[in-house]
C-alpha cells in the first residue's frame, strides 16, 4: 500500500524516512559524560562545604571542652578555704600579662604534698589537705589539654588574691589557648594574713594581790578583795573609742567563772580599769590564775589578745594553803616543732596533757595559747583511769588539724589552769537496807569555802 506525497510522490507504507522520536533509544554517550561532570563538579563543591563545616565543628567542639576544663580548674580552686589557697609548684609557663610581676601564693608545707585538680582523682584523707595542682593535663577525644593555674596577691596588704587558669591545646586548626580568671578577697579582716591587727607594746600584769606566805589580807572568806586592784595595757593601733577588756576567773555560786572588765583610755594607747576593795561584782577564787587582755578594733572588727605572765596569785589572810588548792604537777606539750601551713593552720595534730592532784573529774582544767587573732582557750578531758575522787589524774586535749586555729611563727609556753567546782559531787555511793536506803558522797577536803584555781606554764612550743 502506497500513499501520496507532495507533487504526486508517493512514501513507502513504513512512514516517514528518519528517526519519528527519541523517547525508546536513550541519551547519547557525550550527554551522560557531560552528566557525569555536572554531577561530579556539584558534589565535590558539597564536599568541600562538608569538610569545612566539620572542621568548623571539630574546633569549636574542642574550644567548649577547654572552656570547659578553665571552668572546672578555677571552681576547683575557688573550692579551697581562703586561707589554704595557695600552690607548692609554679606554673610551667609565664602567667597572663595582667597578672606578671605579682607575687605567687606560696605555700610553706610543700614537703609531701597530695596534688588535687578536677581531672584526676585525689588520695587526700581528714588528716592530709591537699593542694591545688599548678599544673596537669586532660584528655578528651585523643585531644590533650594541657591546664596551667595561677594565684598571685592581688594587694601590698594581701587582703586579695588573683585567680588565673590557663588551658591550651594543639587540633587540626592549630594551637589554641583560653583563660579564666577571677579574684577573692579574704572572707573577715581578722583573717587577712598580710593585715595588721592591733598590738601591745607592752601588757602590765596586774598587781600580784600577795603571794602565798604574805601577811597582808588580799581576799577575804567570800573572796572579795580587800584593796583595790588595777589593770593597765599599753597598745597600739587603737584609739581611745575603741575596746579593751581584761579577762578572768571569778566566781558565781562558787564556782570561777570566765568574767571580765573594760578598761578605759584617753589616748587610745594607755588603758586603765579598776576592781574597788570589797566589790561583790567580783569575788576572786583562792590560787593563782592567768589574766588575758583583749583589744578590738571596731572600724574593721580586728582583734587581738595578750596572756598576762606571771599568773596573778589572790590568797586569804593567812595566806593559801597547798593541801586545800588544785594543783598541776607536770605538763606536756609537743618537743620538737610543729608544722603550719603558710596562714599558720596546723598540718600536724597538737596534743597536750597535764597531771594534776586535788582535781576531781568534775572540776575543769583548761589552757590558753596565742594565736594569729588573739589568745584561746580550751578544755583538756580526765584519762579513763582518773579517780573521780581528786587523785592523780591526767587531762589532755588535742588540737586537730582540721581546727580554725592559726598559729604565728616562733615559740611559746601554753598556759594552763585547773579550777575547783563548788557545789559537785566527787563520787556517790548508796547502801539499802531493809529499812532504809542511805546515799553517801566522797570529796577531797576542801577547808576553802569558795571555788580554787592553779596556774602552770609548760616549756615552750615552736610553730614552724
Amino acid at each position: 500500500m502506497k500513499s501520496e506525497g507532495p507533487a504526486g510522490g508517493q512514501y513507502p507504507a513504513t512512514g516517514r524516512p528518519g528517526r519519528e522520536g527519541r523517547g525508546e533509544e536513550g541519551f547519547t554517550l557525550i550527554e551522560m559524560v557531560v552528566a557525569l561532570l555536572v554531577c561530579a563538579v556539584v558534589f565535590m563543591a558539597l564536599a568541600g562545604v562538608l569538610i569545612s563545616t566539620l572542621k568548623v565543628v571539630g574546633i569549636n567542639k574542642t574550644r567548649a571542652q577547654a572552656n570547659e576544663y578553665a571552668t572546672q580548674g578555677m571552681e576547683n580552686l575557688q573550692s579551697f578555704d581562703y586561707s589554704h589557697l595557695g600552690l607548692c609548684q609554679t606554673a610551667s609557663d609565664a602567667p597572663p600579662a595582667n597578672l606578671s610581676g605579682l607575687s605567687p601564693v606560696m605555700l610553706t608545707n610543700c614537703s609531701d604534698p597530695t596534688y588535687e585538680d578536677p581531672c584526676h582523682a585525689t588520695t587526700a584523707t581528714l588528716t592530709t589537705m591537699p593542694v591545688p595542682a599548678a599544673n596537669y593535663t586532660c584528655t578528651k577525644d585523643d585531644v590533650s589539654y594541657k591546664v596551667d593555674r595561677y594565684i598571685v596577691w592581688a594587694d601590698a596588704t594581701e587582703t586579695q588574691k588573683s585567680l588565673a587558669v590557663v588551658v591550651s591545646w594543639t587540633d587540626q586548626a592549630g594551637n589554641h589557648q583560653v583563660t579564666e580568671q577571677s579574684a577573692l578577697r579574704v572572707p573577715s579582716q581578722p583573717n587577712a594574713p598580710g593585715s595588721t591587727p592591733p598590738g601591745f607594746s607592752t601588757s602590765s600584769p596586774p598587781t600580784v594581790v600577795n603571794a602565798s606566805g604574805s601577811t597582808n589580807s588580799t581576799v577575804d572568806s567570800s573572796g572579795q578583795l580587800t584593796s583595790s586592784l588595777t589593770i593597765t595595757a599599753t597598745t597600739s593601733g587603737l584609739s581611745s573609742s575603741d575596746v579593751v577588756v581584761a579577762n578572768f576567773l571569778a566566781l558565781q555560786n562558787g564556782t570561777p567563772t570566765p568574767q571580765e572588765l573594760s578598761l578605759t583610755s584617753t589616748d587610745g594607747t594607755t588603758w586603765k580599769g579598776t576592781i574597788p576593795a570589797s566589790s561583790s561584782q567580783y569575788e576572786f577564787p583562792t590560787g593563782s590564775q592567768y589574766f588575758t587582755i583583749t583589744a578590738i578594733r571596731q572600724s574593721d572588727d580586728e582583734s587581738n589578745s595578750s596572756i598576762v605572765v606571771p599568773a596573778n596569785t589572790f590568797c586569804p589572810s593567812g595566806g593559801c594553803t597547798s593541801s586545800t588548792l588544785p594543783a598541776i604537777s607536770s605538763t606536756s606539750v609537743p618537743s620538737t616543732p610543729v608544722s603550719t601551713d603558710s596562714a599558720g593552720y596546723l598540718t600536724q595534730d597538737v596534743t597536750v596533757s597535764a597531771d594534776t592532784t586535788n582535781v576531781t573529774v568534775y572540776d575543769t582544767v583548761s589552757v590558753t595559747f596565742e594565736t594569729v587573732t588573739g589568745a584561746a582557750s580550751i578544755s583538756l578531758q580526765p584519762g579513763s583511769a582518773c579517780d573521780p575522787q581528786g587523785d592523780p589524774c591526767t587531762w589532755s586535749a588535742t588540737i586537730s588539724t582540721t581546727s580554725s586555729y592559726r598559729f604565728p611563727t616562733g615559740s611559746q609556753p601554753f598556759y594552763f589552769t585547773a579550777a575547783q567546782q563548788s557545789g559537785n559531787p566527787c563520787a556517790s555511793s548508796t547502801t539499802t537496807s531493809t529499812t532504809s536506803t542511805t546515799s553517801t558522797t566522797s570529796c577531797p577536803t576542801d577547808t576553802v569555802d569558795n571555788g580554787s584555781t592553779t596556774a602552770a606554764a609548760s616549756s615552750p612550743v615552736t610553730f614552724q
